[in-house]
């Protein structure tokens, strides 16, 4: 048995369509990142969301970490940060 990371995280993907960042519920895609599944596992968490992400017509699916001390869902990595605040300039 694997022993269990010291992170938590969420699956992040894009919509093919028009790229928004949305989120993995544990059975459905959020653009909400509050409604994100948060685990120890990132392994089954990606084997999970795999499951729907071509039906869903998602790309790019990543593990994200999150700071487990915050305690709204808030991604670690700067990259991330970005994606969950939205675009970065008006367009």
């Amino acid at each position: 048995m694997r022993a269990r990371d010291k992170n938590q995280y969420i699956a992040t993907a894009n919509q093919l369509h028009d790229g928004a960042v949305v989120y993995f519920t544990g059975k459905y895609w959020s653009q909400d990142i509050e409604q994100s599944f948060v685990t120890w596992d990132s392994d089954f968490l990606l084997k999970l969301a795999e499951e729907t992400i071509e039906k869903e017509n998602l790309i790019s699916l990543e593990a994200a970490k999150i700071d487990e001390n915050d305690p709204s869902i808030s991604p670690i990595s700067m990259r991330e940060k970005i994606k969950a605040a939205g675009p970065s300039i008006n367009y």
